[in-house]
């Protein structure tokens, strides 16, 4: 590709993509990727039905993993297909601060409908069921915020010694 670039006018030189790959690397990673998000994409939604589930039996529910899955594929399907295209709306200029706030409306929507399912299928009462839902969110929200908050103390560290010592 660069040896190209010698042979080119000078401005569609400067538009082509630099380095190595260029659109066979975007190709290449597509068709590698995608397969490897969906894998990731199953094995993250059993986890978090997995621990949504024990954290609902901590509080004395009951309940099969199968028969949450399955529930909360049947909220996450359509939600999904609905945010899609509430973002494709949301790039519109001026009018997509509207479409936002809607999909946030559906988030708590979506947000409920996982509380109502989990009390469905644990038989817990509705606060027992929100707070199965939500403490997995919130340990790892805590968690990110205490890694974020220690790699800066870390930079910081690192930073004031570069400093300390000149240039």
């Amino acid at each position: 590709m660069e040896m190209l670039r010698d042979y080119l006018p000078p401005d569609v030189a400067y538009a082509m993509p630099s380095g190595a790959g260029g659109a066979g690397m975007s190709i290449g990673a597509l068709i590698c990727g995608a397969p490897l998000g969906a894998i990731l994409g199953i094995v993250f939604f059993a986890i978090g039905v997995a621990l949504i589930l024990w954290i609902a039996k901590l509080f004395g529910g009951g309940g099969e993993f199968e028969k949450l899955a399955f529930a909360f594929a049947a909220i996450m399907v359509p939600i999904a297909a609905v945010n899609a295209g509430l973002s494709l709306l949301g790039m519109i200029p001026l009018i997509g601060l509207l479409f936002g706030l809607v999909s946030i409306g559906v988030s708590i929507y979506s947000l409920v409908l996982h509380i109502f399912a989990v009390q469905a299928v644990t038989g817990l009462d509705t606060g027992k069921s929100a707070a199965s839902v939500l403490i997995p969110g919130l340990v790892a929200f805590l968690f990110i915020c205490c890694c974020l908050v220690l790699g800066v103390a870390v930079m910081g560290a690192s930073m004031g010694e570069i400093l300390n010592q000149g240039f």
